[in-house]
C-alpha cells in the first residue's frame, strides 16, 4: 500500500524532491547544497536547507566523485602521543565549520609514535586509499626526512598548520608577539624583565621564535636580557627553583614573559610562595589561545589566532586542491596583545 503524507523510509531523496519542497529550481538547490551557497541570499539558503533537513536529504558522495573527481574529504593529521598529539580545538572547530560551507568534511587522523621510521605503509588508511582531497598537518615536533618523503609520495595537496616551511604553510608571528609583549612591559615602566624558559626534548618552533623576539626587543630597548633556567632540557622543579632564586635576589625582576600558557598556574604558585604579589610585585605576560575563557581579563597574554588560522587554512587548502602543483607563499598571522583588567 502506498504511503501518503511522508515518503517511504528507504526511498532516496533527490535534489528534485528538495526543489519541489522549497519552490526553487533544481539548479539553485544543487548549487546551495553542493558548495556554492555563498552565491545566494541567506533567506534562500535557509529555505533550501530547511527543506533538505525536513526531507532527510543526503548528498550522493559517489556521484560527486564521478562528476567532480573529488571526495569532499580533508584529513587533519596530528601525532598520536605526547606533545605531538596536541592541537587547538578552536583551530579544528573553525576549519571543520569552514569546510562545511563547501560541503566538505574534515577527518582527524593520527600518525604512529615512531614517525622517524615512518614509511608509506604507516600512513593513515584514509591517505593510502586516496579517499581525501588534501591534508592539513598539525604535527608539533621536528619533521624527519622519512616523513617528508612519505608526504611527497602521497601526491596529495598538503598544507602545514602552525609550522614554518618555505611554502604551503600558515603560522603565527611569534617573534613579533614577543616584541610586542616586551614593548608593552617597557612602556609601563618595567626594566628587569625575565624570560622563563620551557625546554623539552622536541620544542616547537614557537619556543625559539618567542625567545628570539624577547632577546631582540630587550636588546633594541637597551636592556639586559635575563633568562631563567639553563638552555637545556630541564625539569619543572629546576625551573621553579631558578624563579625562586631570582625573586629572592637583591635586584629581583618586576616582569616576566612566559612562552607557554600551561606554565602559568605553577609559576604563579611559586611566586605566591615567595610572598610576591601579581601583578603588584611581578607582572606576567604569557601566550595563549584566542579567545581564551581562562585568560581573558585575568592575565596579560599574547593571543595565538587559532580561529583565523583555521579559516585561512581552509582557504589555502581549496587553492591547493585547485592548483596542486603551485606552491603557496607562507601566511604569517599577526598576534594580539590582550591585557588584564585592572
Amino acid at each position: 500500500m502506498k504511503k501518503t503524507g511522508s515518503r517511504a523510509r528507504n526511498a532516496r531523496i533527490t535534489l528534485k524532491n528538495v526543489a519541489e519542497e522549497c519552490g526553487y529550481s533544481v539548479m539553485t538547490v544543487s548549487s546551495i547544497l553542493n558548495g556554492k551557497a555563498e552565491l545566494f541570499r541567506q533567506k534562500t539558503r535557509d529555505k533550501v536547507q530547511q527543506a533538505a533537513d525536513k526531507l532527510g536529504y543526503l548528498p550522493h558522495r559517489l556521484a560527486r566523485v564521478i562528476r567532480e573527481g573529488r571526495f569532499g574529504n580533508v584529513a587533519f593529521l596530528v601525532g598520536s602521543s605526547g606533545i605531538d598529539a596536541w592541537f587547538s580545538e578552536a583551530l579544528l572547530r573553525t576549519a571543520a565549520e569552514e569546510f562545511g560551507l563547501y560541503d566538505m568534511r574534515l577527518t582527524v587522523e593520527s600518525l604512529l609514535p615512531s614517525i622517524d621510521k615512518l614509511t608509506s605503509e604507516h600512513l593513515p588508511p584514509i591517505m593510502k586509499e586516496l579517499s581525501v582531497d588534501a591534508v592539513l598537518c598539525d604535527y608539533v615536533s621536528g619533521i624527519p626526512v622519512a616523513f617528508e618523503n612519505c608526504i611527497r609520495s602521497s601526491r596529495l595537496p598538503w598544507i602545514w598548520v602552525n609550522r614554518k616551511t618555505s611554502a604551503d604553510c600558515i603560522y603565527p608571528d611569534d617573534i613579533q608577539g614577543s616584541i610586542d609583549a616586551v614593548s608593552y612591559l617597557v612602556e609601563t615602566g618595567h626594566r628587569r624583565i625575565v624570560f622563563i624558559t620551557r625546554q623539552t626534548a622536541f620544542p616547537h618552533q614557537s619556543y625559539y621564535d618567542r625567545f628570539e623576539g624577547y632577546i631582540s626587543a630587550m636588546t633594541e630597548k637597551g636592556l639586559r636580557p635575563c633568562v631563567i633556567s639553563p638552555d637545556h632540557v630541564i625539569t619543572d622543579a629546576d625551573r621553579y627553583e631558578s624563579l625562586s632564586s631570582a625573586l629572592a635576589s637583591p635586584n629581583p625582576p618586576t616582569a616576566a614573559l612566559l612562552p607557554f600558557q600551561s606554565d602559568v598556574v605553577a609559576i604563579l604558585s611559586e611566586a605566591s610562595s615567595r610572598r610576591c604579589s601579581v601583578p603588584g610585585d611581578l607582572t606576567f605576560v604569557t601566550f595563549g589561545d584566542y579567545p581564551s575563557k581562562s585568560l581573558d581579563g585575568v592575565l596579560n597574554y599574547v593571543a595565538v589566532p587559532f580561529e583565523e588560522m583555521g579559516r585561512l587554512a581552509v582557504e589555502m587548502t581549496l587553492q591547493k586542491i585547485k592548483s596542486p602543483d603551485t606552491p603557496l607563499p607562507p601566511r604569517i598571522l599577526r598576534m594580539k596583545l590582550c591585557l588584564a583588567r585592572d
